[in-house]
């Protein structure tokens, strides 16, 4: 506990993490203006970096390999996942879906698995759409906050599912070690529907005759996907992979190249990725000796309880620099933590887009309890899990 107030002092004192944080509130108060609220903390950061390392070490800060390698892949890869979901909602899918959807529960199941195949922005925006089909414009809060969960929960284990995953699988992270994320993820989706299922809105009934017929031209451009997979597994460029996968599909199905998507997603896609660059900035080998301390799983579980408050992607920018993480634990922490504040992550910036009212810091707090709850529940299981494996395996080498 000592070292914990310890480190909490440290960033305090710190005019970097101070800085830091105070942008971070700055988009809690100032959410219309998060990109500037983000741009003037990056600017803030750079100019005491620019003093303390001169204009050449800013220079090799971002000339260095790893950081221009993700900055430049996470803007190609946010419009592109922008463009994925336009052309899976235009294909009809969503409304196919939605006469499937029988109660929230599996609605939120629908998000959890879309955010494994696409991404948590597309999933939550998916969601936001069949939360529209399914209540009309009295969409209960409680549902907004789950979808955002669910999104993100989905994504927590899938190289494709998040922006936290995808900036760790673009920096190396196996499929397969991400994979472990969803042991936490799946325990926490139930802690989510029991707590989701109770509100007192009734849904709006739909009439079939209005549903639109399915486009299956739409479903070309999602070569995208296995495409950014085989981008970066053999070439170490999932952004690249991404596109040329979206364009041959584009070709091939002989759909319109959708620039209003692009343009759309524009001001996200800059401010995640400022927010990426500005934590890179962080001076982190003044907390190593700190962190040292602790094992990297507890370092893991305190990020993920920092998440909310720091958004997840920055924290995954330092969780990679500092290194030596079980990744899949870290994926679901970093991933998950992130839901219980609309800042916190990407899916809930995204859907706020559809919906402003996720905006209100103020309405977050019942919700931010739950996924919390949600969040320990997930640990729990995480760590019994390994444990139970760590015991099976140590049993079977004693059988030989």
């Amino acid at each position: 506990m000592i070292e914990i107030l310890y480190l909490i002092f440290m960033l305090i004192i710190t005019p970097e993490f101070l800085f830091f944080i105070i942008m971070l509130f700055g988009l809690m108060l100032f959410h219309h203006r998060k990109l500037l609220t983000a741009a003037s903390g990056f600017i803030v950061l750079s100019a005491i970096f620019i003093y303390r390392g001169g204009f050449s070490g800013y220079a090799a800060h971002f000339l260095h390999p790893n950081e221009y390698h993700l900055l430049y892949n996470l803007l190609l890869l946010l419009p592109g996942f922008g463009l994925v979901s336009h052309y899976f909602e235009s294909s009809g899918i969503d409304e196919k879906i939605e006469g499937y959807i029988s109660s929230d529960r599996v609605l939120l199941w629908v998000v959890f698995a879309l955010s494994i195949v696409l991404d948590n922005i597309a999933a939550a925006m998916i969601g936001g759409i069949l939360l529209s089909a399914r209540y009309g414009k009295d969409v209960p809060f409680i549902m907004l906050a789950s979808v955002i969960a669910s999104a993100n929960l989905g994504g927590a284990g899938s190289f494709a599912g998040d922006t936290t995953t995808v900036m760790l699988f673009v920096s190396g992270v196996s499929i397969l070690t991400l994979a472990k994320g969803f042991i936490g993820a799946t325990a926490s989706q139930f802690v989510i529907l029991f707590f989701s299922n109770r509100h007192g809105h009734s849904p709006v009934k739909r009439h079939e005759d209005n549903r639109k017929p399915l486009n299956y031209r739409m479903f070309f451009p999602l070569l995208a996907i296995p495409s950014m997979a085989v981008g970066n597994i053999v070439f170490d460029q999932p952004g690249l992979g991404l596109w040329a996968g979206l364009l041959l599909g584009v070709a091939i199905g002989r759909v319109k190249f959708h620039v209003a998507s692009i343009v759309k997603s524009l001001e996200n896609t800059i401010f995640l990725t400022v927010l990426v660059a500005t934590g890179g900035l962080l001076p982190l080998a003044k907390l190593q000796p700190l962190l040292d301390k602790f094992s990297k799983d507890t370092v893991a579980v305190i990020l993920g309880f920092l998440s909310p408050w720091f958004d997840n992607i920055p924290l995954t920018k330092i969780a990679i620099d500092i290194g030596g993480f079980d990744w899949g634990l870290l994926a679901y922490c970093v991933g998950f933590g992130g839901s219980a504040i609309w800042f916190g992550s990407s899916a809930g910036v995204a859907l706020a887009l559809q919906y402003p009212q996720v905006y209100e810091t103020k309405r977050w707090l019942k919700p931010f309890f739950i996924i919390m709850f949600a969040y320990v529940i997930g640990i729990i299981a995480h760590f019994t899990i390994a444990k139970i494996v760590s015991l099976t395996a140590h049993w079977y080498r004693g059988l030989y």
